[in-house]
């Protein structure tokens, strides 16, 4: 992977996630299994004893569920909103979610932005995710 994919798909989020447990973050890529590997990358960073020498105090909350796509950590507001939650840029379940910090990942591909028509569904797609995580719709 390249460097901006390591700070900005891992690095990044963990690092927010140390400093606000509180936070809830969002990576869309342009497969389900791209953002799904991400998200285990920051969750096994996470997880490593030299984060939680930095952060202490920051831990998954198992109770609440460590999926490879949304998972938890232990915080105050333990409300129905994933810590992490990751998505293919088409994924259905985008919408109801809350996110403070939406990471786009390579959602853009030669393939899927070919035509015109292609790339305004990824425009429609990403307003419709905007949105609907801002809670706008």
């Amino acid at each position: 992977s390249s460097a901006k994919t390591e700070w900005m798909g891992t690095i990044l989020p963990a690092w927010m996630i140390g400093r606000n447990p509180e936070i809830r973050i969002g990576i869309i890529a342009n497969s389900e299994m791209l953002a799904t590997s991400r998200s285990m990358s920051v969750r096994d960073t996470i997880s490593q004893p030299m984060f939680r020498a930095i952060f202490p105090g920051v831990e998954m909350n198992p109770k609440r569920g460590e999926a490879q796509d949304r998972w938890f950590v232990k915080r105050k507001d333990q409300g129905p909103h994933p810590t992490f939650f990751a998505a293919g840029y088409e994924a259905k379940t985008i919408t109801g979610n809350r996110f403070d910090l939406m990471i786009l990942d390579d959602i853009c591909t030669q393939e899927n932005t070919a035509t015109q028509q292609q790339r305004d569904k990824i425009w429609g797609i990403f307003k419709w995710s905007k949105l609907s995580v801002q809670g706008e719709y």
